[in-house]
């Protein structure tokens, strides 16, 4: 359906909240579409943009043992400089790159994130699952649960780092700490109902190859 005359469609990356980074990578994925003289911003230019990301290439090579050099060299091995022709001057998004600011937006609203930052990005990137970007990092050993299990873990930390100081500070009344121990109390209870309920997973019998 094309937008009714006299109205404007929403430019792309207007319909979220970004964070300044997170719009600073869009922003250095359309210089690799340039240097690569292509026409639009697909998943494979916002892969080569995180790589020059500082927290995102931490990550990837600190914490999830991935070798950065080698992913680009894959992602271009797939997408060479285009030798004819010439990079528009408005360039857009491929319809991937709108699903993966749709799944990122999705992961900031799990987090009630305020903005959606570099990393929903490169969570978006990989949980859409198609794209040349997914391929490559799944071909390298990266796929979406392996990342957002990480992810999760780190949350988790960050989280226990900061009620460790919560309930460290003897500036906050006591009666706050209590309360906040009571809603803990809370999520462990659910957290054990939730365990309780999942039914182990159990070995299946190997069937006769002969059969």
């Amino acid at each position: 359906m094309t937008p009714e005359a006299g109205t404007q469609e929403v430019p792309l990356v207007e319909r979220y909240t970004l964070s300044t980074e997170a719009r600073k990578l869009l922003e250095l994925s359309r210089v690799e579409v340039v240097e690569l003289n292509h026409t639009t911003i697909g998943t494979e230019h916002l892969l080569l943009a995180c790589l020059k990301d500082p927290e995102i290439a931490q990550l990837l090579t600190d914490q999830l043992k991935l070798n950065t050099a080698q992913i680009e060299e894959a992602t271009k091995s797939i997408v060479s400089r285009n030798q004819d022709g010439t990079t528009p001057a408005e360039i857009g998004f491929t319809p991937r790159i709108g699903f993966v600011l749709s799944k990122a937006d999705s992961q900031r609203r799990k987090e009630k994130a305020k903005e959606i930052t570099t990393l929903h990005l490169l969570i978006g990137l990989v949980q859409e699952g198609n794209g040349i970007a997914a391929s490559v990092l799944e071909s390298l050993g990266l796929n979406y649960e392996k990342l957002i299990d990480h992810y999760n873990e780190d949350m988790l930390r960050a989280h226990k780092e900061q009620l460790s100081r919560f309930f460290a500070d003897r500036r906050i009344p006591t009666a706050h700490k209590y309360y906040f121990l009571s809603e803990i109390s809370d999520l462990a209870d659910r957290a054990r109902e939730i365990q309780a309920n999942i039914e182990p997973k159990t070995s299946r019998p190997q069937q006769n190859a002969l059969l």
